[in-house]
């Protein structure tokens, strides 16, 4: 089996966690985006090591915070992604 290469335990919240990160897809409002998506939480690294043999521990920390423009890109449609953009509901 291969080891998925965006799986990372990671320190956060109070625990160690699962962590995988990736980008989001061009059909996302957050294309190109990076994510951090928290899947497991642990109370010991020992105990997340071992539930986990081989993914990486990371002191990477959380992703950098995401800024918007206020005006949409031109290849997004309100109408295929069921939100509006720069609007607060």
């Amino acid at each position: 089996m291969t080891q998925d290469k965006s799986l990372s335990i990671e320190f956060a919240h109070e625990s160690y966690w699962l962590c995988k990160r990736g980008t989001y897809e061009r059909s996302s409002v957050l294309a190109g985006e990076s994510y951090r998506q928290l899947l497991t939480p642990y109370a010991t690294l020992k105990a997340a090591i071992e539930d986990n043999p081989g993914v990486p521990f990371s002191d990477e920390g959380a992703p950098e915070p995401i800024e918007l423009s206020n005006i949409a890109p031109s290849w997004f449609d309100e109408s295929d992604a069921g939100e509006r953009w720069g609007e607060e509901y």
